[in-house]
Formats: structure tokens, sequence, C-alpha cells
């Protein structure tokens, strides 16, 4: 065997079986191949397998979110959820496990109350969370409550803006949002300086959220 050979062969051929056992027991291996099967190859069953022996062996919060996803897919709803609260329970910081709760209660099972609840559970663990706040601003702007949609458009702006370095098209979306809300709580005239605002991070982007306006 040649040195280029050597080096060219897989991790498992130079690793005793206990250091194998622990770098599949810590690492995302199975995750990693459900995924494969589940947006890949749309083989369900498969994924869902691999999906269940990585959470056996090491538990990470896109393992369950992906379950998640899968047993929406299958429209197994009762898994779903009982998967999303798992999750929202070993990681109590990941806003992830609310906010995609929060969207079955409201797409799903069309309870606007439950979901409210679940969004705000999520706003007061992570009150600062970018996610978090453009998605309860978002749920009181679809449910109607202008209002209370525009006080989050705004902590959203103060959280994003206040930042060294944000993400630019989430500003520029977090402007052109909350400049639809504001056209219908304050008119025309001060919703334009929002348009203004997002033009001004891209005039492309900005001009086409304005002219779908």
């Amino acid at each position: 065997v040649t040195g280029v050979q050597t080096c060219a062969l897989p991790i498992f051929s130079i690793v005793n079986d206990s250091q194998k056992a622990n770098v599949i027991k810590n690492s995302s291996v199975y995750e990693d191949i459900g995924l494969i099967y589940h947006y890949d190859l749309s083989d369900y069953s498969l994924a869902e397998k691999y999906y269940l022996k990585q959470i056996d062996l090491a538990q990470y919060p896109t393992t369950f979110i992906n379950l998640f996803d899968l047993y929406m897919i299958k429209g197994q709803t009762e898994n779903a959820l009982d998967v999303l609260n798992k999750g929202a329970g070993l990681f109590v910081e990941d806003s992830r496990f609310l906010l995609s709760k929060g969207e079955y209660y409201f797409n799903y099972e069309n309870d606007a109350l439950k979901a409210e609840e679940v969004y705000l559970e999520a706003f007061e663990n992570n009150p600062f969370d970018i996610k978090v706040l453009s998605s309860v601003a978002a749920f009181y702007y679809y449910i109607n409550k202008t209002n209370e949609s525009l006080s989050y458009y705004y902590r959203l702006l103060t959280e994003l803006e206040g930042l060294e370095e944000p993400d630019e098209f989430e500003l520029l979306r977090a402007y052109a949002q909350t400049a639809y809300v504001v056209y219908e709580t304050d008119g025309l005239s001060k919703a334009l300086e929002f348009f203004d605002k997002a033009i001004s991070i891209n005039s492309q982007v900005g001009y086409e959220y304005r002219a779908s306006f």
C-alpha cells in the first residue's frame, strides 16, 4: 500500500473498536444518513429509523426538529407534537421547538389561542431572540392584531439595529414587514419611511418590496 493510498483510507480503518464506538457516539452520523433518506430520497421509513438511532446514541436539537418535520410529512401529528415536547424539554434555550409548536397549533390545529400561548412562552424564554421576535410579530399580523404585531416588529428592529454586524437580509426584511403593518396603523407616509430604510440596504430588493406594496 502506498502512502497516498493509506491516507485515502476511511478513518475507521485506522482506529480501534473502542475509538470507533466513541466517534459514532459523539457524532451526528446517523442523523446525516437520515437527512439523505428524508430530503434526498424521500424514504421516510429509513429516515425515521436513523433519526431514532441518532437520538438513542447522542441527542442534538436538529435531530428532533427533522424528526418533527418527517412526522408532519407522514401525517403523524401526535408523534410530531410528542417529538417537539421532548426536544423542548431537553433544549430549553432553543427557541425552534416552541416556534415550531406555535406554528403547529396555528396552521394544523387552527387554534390561534393555543398558538399565542406557545409563542408568548417562546418570547418569555428568549425575549431578545431575533427569530422569536420575528415569528411572534408575524403571528399577530396574521390574526389581525396589528398593534401587537407592530410592538414586536419594533422590538425586532431594536435588536437588529443594535447588532454590530446585523444580517442585512434580516434587517431589510424586518423594515419591509414593519412597513406593511405601519401602513395599517399609521398610514402610507409613515410606512414609506421603513421602505426607504429597506431600500438603503439593498435598492433592488427594497424596491421589490415597495413595488409589491
